[in-house]
């Protein structure tokens, strides 16, 4: 399995409690911190349900934000994010809490992290 270590594409942040229609308002980021560009057709982000294929690439330091997610659906219950590259790899994980409704419309950092 790939580790963080040796593929710095991490999830960065998330906003989970969109207002109105959250579905059509929730987005991810996700950030290259290597030197080289990341290519990520056939990349994925999933939710324990469901999964997007990501396209584009991201160069080095760059940030994108995925929207709209459908068919992943954030819960504001808490959940998990992952994201996968084309082999069907691992590249990172993250976990959030369940999402009141005072943090409605503000995105959700996560602190870079190695697994």
């Amino acid at each position: 399995t790939i580790r963080d270590l040796e593929v710095p594409v991490f999830i960065a942040a998330a906003l989970i409690n969109a207002s109105g229609d959250e579905r059509s308002g929730e987005w991810v980021s996700i950030i290259n911190l290597s030197n080289e560009h990341v290519d990520l057709s056939g990349w994925s982000l999933k939710d324990p349900q469901d999964s997007l294929t990501l396209e584009g690439s991201l160069a080095p330091g760059e940030a994108m934000q995925v929207a709209p997610l459908s068919p992943i659906e954030l819960s504001n219950q808490g959940g998990t994010i992952s994201l996968y590259n084309q082999a069907g790899e691992r590249i990172d994980r993250v976990k959030y809490p369940q999402q009141p409704k005072e943090v409605e419309n503000k995105p959700f950092i996560f602190a870079i992290r190695n697994q």
